[in-house]
């Protein structure tokens, strides 16, 4: 009778040792006192009932101690390098050692500079592993619009549809896999509402979307990246969620840092706090904080281009008044007023091209301009998003709206990425030396 075990290759005065203990043992043939032999190669050992083995199975009849194998030796390492887990498959007579199914994936995960994204939205977070020189082998979008926003800017394949839909073994595997897992059960909108208190019944884990996070895991293990990066609000990290997909990525032998990262702290004009999840064999270093922001007047457009529409009161008298109401309640929601020497402007949300009242606007501080005010055009989001003029976000602002407001700041994650490339690269180096 077959029986397959997991077992964990310990330590024994600086050697690696497998213990092997059961009654299990002795229906396959290896009773205490049975001569064995044992040979070893690169990822494989086999033990075989031999009479004249060099190794005997030990144990005690009489205390009645089960048989025992007790592998102890350099020869080990040789055998299994850094793996941590091996499966032991028992039959009659003959035993064989082969890494677990852990060790597997993780020796044959790639480090060739591909990246495939789910849940990619318009691509920003392929587009920042673009920009470090990774190449798109695919995407998985539900929304036809930004599947085709992705499209037209992404070589690799889009899958349109649901991520349930699609036939994850039949995609290639990647270096890089990156998610930005939809956040609406974990949204900050939510939980203000007094929807997600215990005692509601509507935690984020009830969420009609809070399984793709699941979903998300599922791919992860068919595509076996060396590294997975997860971006997401800043409650993801301590809800249910995602402390689950945190067990399960260390389970899957990965090593998991995250953090809540702030767009400030990495050079972005924008304070959008984001938690990042980023899980690879380990060395991964988070890049370098800095202070050094642009100013928003480096972004701004000239006052006197044609495309900058102002308006005043006068124009616009149901923003003003919504202004004046906010002011009224002192709520701290009103909209911010971005002059050419603001540090940090509002996050964008997806809806701003919808024209709500609560959005950033831009002051015109020209003399003999007061009260005249503007929205920020489409090419000033894309540059405050860190993404370059050219990326094509479709015919219609709306779309490229939500987009934006739905996309991470590319800038800063480019460097995330960046330092995930270069500690790929150092441990290689390492490892070929």
């Amino acid at each position: 009778m077959i029986r397959i075990s997991t077992l964990s290759v310990g330590q024994n005065r600086g050697q690696p040792r497998i213990w092997i203990e059961g009654r299990f043992l002795e229906r396959a043939g290896f009773e205490v006192g049975t001569n064995v032999d044992v040979r070893l190669s690169p990822s494989r050992v086999v033990i075989e009932v031999c009479p004249d083995g060099q190794r005997v199975v030990s144990g005690s009849r009489k205390a009645g101690r089960p048989p025992v194998l007790d592998l102890n030796s350099a020869a080990l390492r040789r055998c299994f390098e850094a793996c941590f887990k091996v499966e032991v498959r028992t039959d009659h007579g003959r035993i064989v050692i082969t890494p677990a199914r852990t060790a597997r994936k993780r020796a044959a995960r790639r480090h060739d500079g591909t990246v495939g994204s789910a849940f990619s939205g318009g691509g920003l977070l392929d587009e920042a592993a673009r920009q470090v020189g990774y190449t798109t082998l695919f995407g998985i979008e539900q929304n036809p619009d930004y599947a085709d926003i992705w499209q037209a800017n992404h070589s690799g394949r889009m899958y349109q549809g649901c991520i349930s839909e699609v036939d994850l073994r039949e995609l290639p595997q990647v270096d890089l896999l990156v998610m930005g897992i939809p956040c609406q059960p974990f949204s900050a909108i939510r939980r203000q509402s007094g929807n997600t208190r215990r005692d509601s019944g509507d935690l984020p884990e009830s969420h009609e979307l809070a399984d793709l996070s699941v979903w998300g895991l599922m791919l992860a293990d068919a595509v076996n990246p060396s590294t997975v990066v997860v971006e997401q609000v800043p409650g993801y990290l301590n809800s249910g969620i995602g402390t689950v997909t945190v067990s399960a990525l260390k389970r899957m032998g990965y090593t998991v840092d995250s953090r809540v990262i702030r767009g400030t702290d990495y050079g972005a004009c924008t304070s959008r706090r984001r938690s990042v999840l980023v899980a690879n064999d380990g060395g991964f270093r988070w890049p370098r904080r800095t202070r050094k922001c642009p100013r928003a007047g480096d972004l701004l457009l000239p006052p006197d281009e044609p495309s900058c529409e102002w308006f005043n009161r006068e124009l616009k008298p149901w923003l003003f008044d919504h202004w004046d109401r906010q002011r009224a309640r002192g709520n701290s929601f009103a909209s911010q007023q971005i002059t050419p020497e603001t540090q940090s402007v509002q996050a964008i949300t997806k809806r701003y091209f919808a024209g709500q009242g609560d959005n950033p606007v831009v002051k015109d501080v020209r003399p003999g301009r007061e009260g005249w005010f503007r929205w920020l055009t489409l090419g000033e989001v894309k540059r405050i998003m860190g993404l370059r003029d050219g990326y094509d976000l479709g015919p219609t602002k709306t779309t490229a709206g939500e987009v934006l407001g739905q996309g991470v700041l590319v800038d800063v994650f480019r460097k995330i990425i960046r330092s995930i490339a270069s500690g790929t690269r150092r441990r290689t180096a390492g490892a070929r030396s």
